[in-house]
């Protein structure tokens, strides 16, 4: 896949990296969109994207050239996917709901 290609898959991506950078309006009706045509694909659009977008956003420079000089086929990014354990809760309060964690 290119980074030219029309894809969800760069939507997220900075454009320094040849992705769209896409706002997060933006985003959600793409996927919605995704999801409305074929649940699997919004389903796997939203982990793939969101998961590389998490680890990137950790990455030092140094790190975000290694990972964007390993991609293939003229994509601006490597084929990534992955889940990171969610670690908030939400509980039922007087006003509302209550968040902890991160």
């Amino acid at each position: 896949m290119s980074a030219n290609s029309p894809s969800l898959l760069i939507l997220k991506l900075p454009k320094e990296l040849g992705g769209l950078e896409a706002d997060l309006r933006s985003q959600f009706l793409a996927t919605e969109a995704a999801s409305r045509a074929d649940g699997s694909a919004g389903w796997n659009e939203t982990f793939t994207t969101t998961s590389a977008a998490i680890a990137a956003a950790r990455l030092p420079e140094e790190g975000m050239n290694e990972v964007a000089a390993s991609a293939t086929d003229g994509a601006a990014w490597p084929p990534f996917t992955g889940t990171f354990p969610l670690s908030g809760r939400a509980a039922p309060a007087p006003d509302g709901v209550v968040l902890t964690g991160r």
